[in-house]
């Protein structure tokens, strides 16, 4: 499983609420129509205390990093998007985090985590998870464009970005939500690597946010 630096609130507030739920249900299982104290009682209060301080703190510095956040997915994920819809729709892209571009354009997805391509996924599970196999599976895929993390790739998997061009990165600021700062734009084929360039300038220059 690849790390990242951090990883966002959304993921675990379902958690909270049903633990919230479960423990609310379980006080009430023990508290008598006579309220008393009883160690049992004094047990479950002390348990239930951890996760609703951790829910509180969590939701405070959610709160605080909300709007970074929301910046953050505009200037890369959308701007991701948005840029494949205008000029790469309808084509064969490898990704690393599938979502905004997959909700916005229509294209043929490779998911190199395998949240989406079930045989990526098997492969990870299985142990044999390698640059060797992804690039048959982008052979197999018909895959023209990538846009990566190269930050997940660069130890582990090292010929992997060797065997692509990277034609351009973009890179955000005061992340706090994004798998990376800098998403990698690559093409497998290096005679296209002119024409993505161009369409990359050409986003630049007419839409992508400037910080």
């Amino acid at each position: 499983c690849f790390s990242v630096t951090f990883f966002h609130y959304r993921y675990e507030a379902y958690l909270i609420t049903f633990g919230i739920l479960a423990l609310s249900y379980s006080l009430e299982e023990y508290i008598p129509s006579s309220f008393r104290i009883t160690p049992k009682i004094l047990i479950l209060v002390i348990i239930s205390a951890g996760p609703l301080y951790f829910g509180w703190y969590r939701f405070k510095e959610a709160f605080t990093e909300n709007a970074k956040a929301i910046r953050n997915i505009y200037e890369q994920q959308v701007q991701m998007a948005q840029f494949t819809r205008q000029y790469l729709n309808g084509s064969a892209i490898a990704l690393n985090d599938i979502g905004a571009v997959n909700l916005y354009a229509d294209i043929h997805c490779l998911d190199l985590i395998g949240i989406s391509s079930i045989d990526i996924a098997k492969t990870r599970l299985s142990g044999k998870y390698t640059s060797r196999f992804i690039l048959e599976q982008v052979s197999k895929n018909h895959i023209r464009y990538a846009m990566i993390y190269d930050h997940w790739f660069s130890e582990r998997m090292p010929e992997l970005l060797q065997s692509m061009t990277k034609v351009a990165e973009w890179t955000i600021h005061d992340n706090v939500i994004c798998g990376g700062n800098t998403v990698s734009f690559y093409v497998i084929h290096k005679e296209e690597a002119t024409e993505l360039a161009e369409h990359l300038r050409a986003y630049q220059q007419s839409t992508l946010p400037v910080d």
